[in-house]
């Protein structure tokens, strides 16, 4: 072969190496890219039912929050008009008459037209940063922006903040009194009524108006802030308030006042005696109402006081009343959700029949109380007009296993524990601990107090009544064993898979009760007393699959108990050190001050002063034989019971990076089996999946799929359930 031959046989081969370890490259770097749901062998994506945003009928438009996306349809097509990426924040999507506030993903808040999702105006007032709240005021397109300073621990709510009210043009805004705000604005849009809400304060219950054209505000009246809840609406103009006052229980009273003196004009008939809320559409001359379980909506002609309009549907519920919108033409429209969770469109003012906006079936409830997942199932809850269904599905295909029949009874807030067999569930309704069969309407166990833990075989539930803590065998309704809690009531528990013992952790003591017999009660001993301090929640007491050994992990340390003895077998120590979650960018004078930040990272790279031991978590792998302990998702250390000798260490290799709030979510979680891990961070999105037995990295993400993680599930055979902000996505090892 002649040698310019051999030069460009050489050559081709060098290239098409070169191509093929180009490809292998690029396949690697495909892993770890984002790519969409239908291309990615790996992912498998339900979304959450989206939540509905606004609808404007002029304009043919509603708008649905998917996922991280705030999308606008069209109503006749249903096809997407325009889609924008928002932020999962407590700052949530709110509509006007025409626009839209919304908190992108770039850390703004832009208002926007809903017909084209094109920027109106943008938020930006560096005095006072982003805003808590924000709503618009009535079916108008001022937006009310709240900013609070402090708030009623009891009750969640704010008591001192400010509010901005801005013109619908972004270019001026009010700066309304502190603790004053408004939720009514004039038909015409030249008046707010402003009220307070502080307790004791000379302000409380008194009524002013802004002039929304000149800013002059002009003290109005005062009302008895014991007896009246305050403006629910305005009839007109200038001339009268609706005025809504406490009566028993869920009941109110509405009367029509005097809007400059408050004087009675006349009260207002209802047409029952609970409803949740009054709308006063003053060019109509009718008055809306919405009944208190948000199941009917009544049109009242304020004349003659008689009812035009009478609009219900069984297993419909209505949007709050700030969701009924009125067209060009006068005609009011409005949505409901039906109990399936699908969205339905109504003309309240005529008796024709909705029209469904959307399909649920390919959706998914929203999980129940940030922790759906339990024994390789889904939870989550159907809320209907009269009773509230609970629902178990099986992670892997969805089917439903069970459910419970909760007669009365709202749960959206409520942690369920169910059984492994998904037969029975415990929870809480109205500070008292319930059991339900699985089909049953009626519980089987019901006591005072809060549940803490139930045994995977549902005979026994261990229940906290205010300092104590009791076990309640639940077939015979009896109290087998209590326990005195220290004043903060707290305690964490763990029972054995086969649920023949219990775990009891709280003030640095660990007892294991076995459940049989007369149920008698073994203390284990800490080695040493400066070492009895924190048990982990998140992957904390486990049990040996013979029962023989318990694991605690603390921090920086993890102990193995002897179960029959109470003797501690083995400490296992910690050395890795990480961050503290300090305040990010700290502040002089409310100034903040981002090179102080750096300054502490800094210094924290060289002392421990801005170090602590890890939180650990942990589990038995397998047999037993060996365990694994995880320090703050970042390293993972495999141990051998026996000898108490590390085996293996895994770096997780998240990045040690603290986000906006000054907090690193770097998080790994264990498989029921201690065989698999799962560690992400929850920020940037960034996760791995990892053999423990073998110390393999398995998978590797990079995807927006992988942040505003509620909650994960591993299963013992490695797939991995994330429930999100988007939904219930599995990552699959399985092609």
């Amino acid at each position: 072969m002649k040698s310019g031959s051999r030069y460009v046989l050489k050559t081709f081969q060098t290239s098409f190496g070169r191509l093929v370890l180009l490809g292998r490259v690029c396949s690697v770097l495909l892993g770890f890219a984002s790519v969409s749901h239908g291309t990615e062998p790996f992912w498998t994506v339900v979304e959450h039912v989206p939540r509905f945003v606004g609808v404007n009928m002029d304009a043919g438009i509603y708008m649905l929050v998917r996922g991280h996306a705030l999308n606008g349809y069209d109503l006749r097509s249903k096809g997407e008009r325009w889609s924008v990426k928002i932020k999962n924040a407590r700052l949530y999507p709110r509509s006007g008459k025409t626009l839209v506030a919304v908190p992108k993903q770039d850390g703004t808040l832009t208002v926007m037209r809903m017909d084209t999702g094109e920027e109106a105006w943008r938020y930006r007032n560096r005095n006072f940063g982003m805003p808590d709240y924000m709503e618009f005021i009535g079916n108008t397109d001022w937006l009310q922006l709240m900013f609070v300073r402090e708030y009623d621990n009891n009750r969640g709510m704010p008591v001192r903040f400010v509010c901005l009210l801005y013109a619908p043009d972004g270019n001026s805004y009010f700066r309304l009194p502190e603790d004053h705000s408004t939720n009514v604005i004039s038909p015409d849009e030249k008046t707010a009524f402003l009220t307070c809400v502080k307790k004791q304060t000379p302000e409380l219950g008194k009524v002013s108006s802004l002039a929304l054209d000149t800013g002059t505000i002009t003290p109005r009246f005062e009302v008895n802030s014991k007896e009246c809840l305050g403006i629910a609406d305005v009839l007109d103009s200038n001339e009268s308030l609706v005025m809504e006052y406490r009566q028993i229980e869920r009941e109110r009273s509405y009367s029509l006042v005097n809007a400059q003196t408050g004087t009675l004009i006349h009260p207002i008939t209802l047409p029952e005696k609970k409803l949740g809320g009054l709308k006063v559409y003053s060019d109509r001359n009718q008055l809306l109402f919405m009944s208190d379980k948000m199941d009917t909506l009544w049109l009242q002609d304020t004349t003659s006081g008689a009812i035009t309009h009478a609009r219900q549907k069984e297993g419909h519920r209505f949007l709050m009343l700030g969701g009924v919108k009125m067209d060009s033409n006068g005609n009011l429209w409005t949505i409901s959700r039906e109990s399936n969770g699908s969205l339905w469109l109504w003309q309240v003012d005529a008796d024709s029949e909705p029209r469904q906006l959307l399909d649920s079936s390919n959706y998914i409830g929203w999980g129940i109380g940030g922790s759906p997942f339990y024994y390789g199932h889904f939870l989550h809850s159907i809320r209907g007009t009269e009773d509230s269904l609970l629902l178990a599905k099986r992670l892997d295909d969805l089917t439903v296993t069970s459910q419970w029949i909760l007669p009365g009874m709202d749960i959206s807030w409520t942690r369920p524990i169910p059984s492994e067999s998904m037969g029975r569930v415990l929870l809480s309704i109205d500070v008292q601990s319930k059991v339900f069969e699985s089909g049953q309407s009626k519980p089987v166990l019901e006591l005072e107090g809060e549940p803490l833990a139930f045994s995977p075989d549902g005979r026994h539930a261990l229940i906290k009544q205010k300092n104590k803590a009791i076990i309640v065998a639940v077939d015979m309704g009896i109290v087998v064993s209590s326990f005195s809690l220290d004043e903060y009531g707290y305690a964490h528990a763990a029972f054995s898979r086969d649920s023949r013992l219990l775990a009891i952790y709280w003030e640095s003591s660990i007892k294991v009760v076995r459940l049989e017999g007369d149920y008698p009660v073994k203390d284990l001993y800490f080695p040493k007393e400066k070492e009895r301090g924190y048990i982990s929640w998140e992957n904390g007491l486990c049990f040996t699959p013979d029962n023989r050994k318990l694991l605690a992990p603390g921090y920086g340390r993890a102990w193995i108990f002897d179960v029959e003895t109470g003797a501690c077998l083995k400490t296992l120590v910690e050395n890795a050190r990480f961050l503290r979650s300090y305040s990010h960018s700290p502040s002089v004078l409310a100034i903040k001050i981002p090179f102080l930040n750096t300054i502490e990272d800094f210094a924290g790279g060289f002392t421990d002063h801005f170090k602590r031991p890890p939180s650990l978590g942990g589990s038995f792998i397998l047999d037993g034989s060996k365990l694994v302990t995880n320090a703050q998702g970042n390293l993972l250390h495999v141990w051998d019971t026996a000898t108490g000798q590390s085996v293996r260490t895994i770096q997780t290799e998240l990045p040690e990076v603290r986000n906006e709030d000054g907090h690193i979510f770097n998080r790994a979680v264990l498989s029921p089996n201690g065989a698999f891990a799962f560690a992400f961070n929850d920020d940037q999105g960034i996760a791995s999946l990892f053999d423990v037995t073998t110390g393999r990295t398995l998978r590797q993400y990079k995807d927006d799929r992988t942040k505003g993680v509620y909650q994960v599930y591993v299963a013992d055979d490695g797939e991995v359930y994330l429930y999100n902000t988007i939904g219930l996505c599995r990552l699959s090892l399985k092609r």
